[in-house]
């Protein structure tokens, strides 16, 4: 479901080949005493990183880890400043999720093994599991059978449980608020980059209007709303791995204090995009988005006006991110289909309270 480029191979980049050289010869022992063996499987690039899957062999066996290299992402210093601060915090997250939750038999954290702070390169333990985005598309998929979606519900419930433990373990007293005008701005930058392009058919009155319906909901927020909590900060499906009854999350680089809803809402939209392929139904969807947010929180409504503003934040950024992606035919009409979807859903978010309010109005009037 991640709309990342990646592309997987078998040579590292001369990043990710001086990492892993680095690691043979330190004198300190990652993995234990004895001579260690260290192979690269493959490699997948992506954004902001490389990833790679490694065999280690030990005098006490054979186990897994995956080797991951921060990059930057746009030249000169401030790109390689944000990629150690992800770097810096990749591990600092990580670690302290991962103490946090022990060895639980529920939920867990990739563990740190080893890193190095001159190459940006970390190495984490092997956790065991398959995405959750390959677990929901073949278990959703019609005609999808009572005991699949009953499964999948009992793993979306954990992962709201996950969340939660997450919030609770790892959220420290944060000396400012959340600001509102702050997450009006960011979703106002996207959308005004959507007015800019051709492919996504978004005008100056639909942004006005989802900015109109942003402001009501943000007139509803409480004090509690206003709290900052941890966050995963990057919190898809794909960073999510299943494995029987256990859930395992990866990838703390975007990890921080902010809304409490940010994470379950973007797993909410997340499961919201699979509707727009033809092989799931929407009805399916439902009931994993409603076990989601009852194993985070039976008292959370998606209605919550903070919840309502974080969904319309991740539906404004899956949406620029494929109009703005280029695209040849065939892929250009997946791209098209995913741009109507979005935009029809952000039409309907806008208009909805307006709708509700004029009929509490009428009814007031006595019509």
């Amino acid at each position: 479901m991640s709309t990342m480029r990646r592309r997987t191979y078998s040579r590292p980049s001369p990043a990710m080949a001086a990492f892993l050289h680095a690691l043979r010869t330190r004198r300190t022992k990652p993995f234990g005493p004895g001579e260690v063996k260290i192979e690269l499987l493959w490699v997948e690039g992506r954004e902001s990183s490389e990833i790679g899957r490694l065999i280690v062999t030990t005098p006490r066996g054979v186990r897994h880890a995956f080797a991951k290299v921060f990059k930057p992402r746009q030249p000169g210093a401030a790109g390689r400043l944000e990629a150690r601060t992800q770097f810096e915090r990749e591990i600092q997250w990580a670690r302290r999720t991962s103490e946090a939750f022990g060895e639980t038999a529920e939920v867990r954290a990739a563990r740190p093994v080893a890193w190095d702070e001159r190459r940006l390169g970390l190495v984490t333990e092997e956790a065991p599991g398959t995405p959750l985005d390959a677990v929901v598309e073949s278990g959703a998929r019609w005609p999808a059978t009572h005991e699949r979606i009953t499964g999948l519900q009992r793993t979306l419930a954990s992962l709201g449980r996950w969340l939660r433990i997450f919030q609770e373990s790892l959220t420290e007293e944060e000396p400012t608020e959340l600001d509102p005008g702050a997450i009006r701005d960011y979703i106002d930058a996207r959308l005004v980059k959507l007015t800019g392009l051709p492919q996504a058919s978004f005008g100056q009155a639909e942004r006005a209007a989802v900015l109109g319906q942003f402001d009501r909901h943000a007139a509803d927020l409480t004090a509690s709303d206003l709290r900052r909590v941890a966050v995963h900060g990057d919190m898809t499906p794909s960073n999510v791995l299943v494995a029987d009854d256990r859930i395992t999350v990866l990838d703390f680089a975007k990890a921080n204090h902010d809304g409490r809803y940010l994470d379950v809402a973007r797993l909410y939209t997340q499961l919201e995009f699979f509707t727009t392929k033809p092989q799931y139904r929407k009805g399916v969807f439902a009931r994993l988005q409603q076990a989601l947010l009852l194993g985070y929180d039976a008292t959370l409504s998606a209605n919550n006006p903070l919840f309502q503003i974080y969904a319309a934040q991740h539906v404004a950024c899956h949406f620029l991110s494929h109009a703005r992606e280029p695209a040849r035919f065939p892929a250009s009409l997946y791209r098209e289909h995913q741009c109507r979807h979005h935009r029809r859903w952000l039409r309907d978010w806008s208009a909805d309270r307006r709708a509700v309010d004029a009929v509490v109005a009428s009814v007031g009037r006595g019509r």
